[in-house]
């Protein structure tokens, strides 16, 4: 067995923590910058609320929900819902959206359906019995925010629902700035037809001339 010195194990400790410091400064300096668009977009430009104590510059990304019976508030910390100008699994285990500010939140709750079925018991059947009676009462579904839905969450519920009715139409919401996700969605998903930013319409049209 090969001894290392400590010298060698301390040079490697500080090249790694090297790099997480690079990284983690990045990490600040993007969500500072996400901070400051997001302000400018909905408080300046949108005049969207006013600044109070309770209706903070930068809205809050967590809710405290205290556990049934409990009364320590801090029981369970629950991030918010929202999107973010990419097509992403913001909550995925190598997003770091959440910390360099990305998500715009909505006064919802972020559910994590993880990898399958057995990662959520409760979540994976609860939602696949509603999409399944929607999908019985209407022809059609709209998909609100469909960039941000993770693809194979959103390829399971939509076989599901055509299970139920063959000829559902499902019209989504997809924000992309590439054709390639696009089509990756539109494939999983089956969808019938997207709607469009037109910000991400011009980078595509940019893209092919």
């Amino acid at each position: 067995m090969k001894l290392v010195s400590w010298d060698k194990v301390n040079m490697c400790l500080d090249i790694c923590n090297d790099r997480w410091q690079k990284k983690c400064e990045g990490f600040h300096h993007e969500a500072l910058e996400n901070i400051a668009l997001q302000t400018r977009w909905y408080v300046i430009g949108r005049s969207m609320h006013k600044i109070t104590k309770t209706n903070p510059i930068v809205q809050p990304y967590f809710t405290q929900y205290p556990c049934h019976g409990s009364k320590d508030p801090f029981e369970y910390i629950l991030a918010h819902n929202g999107w973010t100008q990419m097509t992403e699994d913001f909550i995925g285990k190598n997003s770091f959206s959440y910390l360099t500010r990305k998500v715009h939140v909505w006064n919802c709750i972020k559910l994590y359906y993880g990898e399958k079925p057995e990662d959520s018991p409760f979540l994976w059947s609860y939602i696949d019995q509603y999409v399944q009676t929607m999908a019985d009462i209407f022809d059609g579904f709209r998909i609100d925010n469909c960039h941000s839905t993770p693809p194979h969450v959103l390829e399971y519920f939509m076989k599901r629902a055509r299970c139920v009715n063959p000829n559902l139409f499902v019209y989504a919401e997809l924000f992309s700035s590439n054709t390639e996700s696009e089509l990756y969605y539109v494939k999983c998903a089956g969808l019938n037809a997207l709607m469009k930013e037109l910000a991400h319409v011009i980078l595509a049209i940019n893209s092919l001339i």
